[in-house]
């Protein structure tokens, strides 16, 4: 996985606004893109982290973060999955 951000990535403001639409696919994309943006960032604290180049101290050891991110790239495949069946496109970061 790539530690550099999409340029095309939707802004907190863009998913914030899309939380609050009636529509079930706004909202849809807002969890999936709000889970993208995080997966981009744990990724990227791993990989410093694997690399020692943290310029921070986690309190919780590199093997928990890991577990947080595999659980969260899994949820992040049933959106991917799910928005496939329901016929909703996405900009698809991870796969």
């Amino acid at each position: 996985m790539s530690t550099q951000q999409n340029q095309n990535e939707m802004t907190w403001a863009e998913i914030a606004r899309l939380q609050k639409s009636e529509d079930y696919v706004d909202r849809f994309e807002a969890e999936f893109y709000a889970l993208q943006k995080r997966l981009v960032r744990l990724d990227n604290m791993l990989y410093c982290w694997r690399n020692n180049s943290l310029n921070f101290e986690p309190s919780c050891s590199y093997r928990k973060f890991k577990d947080q991110f595999d659980a969260m790239l899994k949820y992040y495949d049933i959106l991917v999955d799910r928005a496939e069946i329901e016929h909703i496109e996405l900009n698809v970061t991870y796969r």
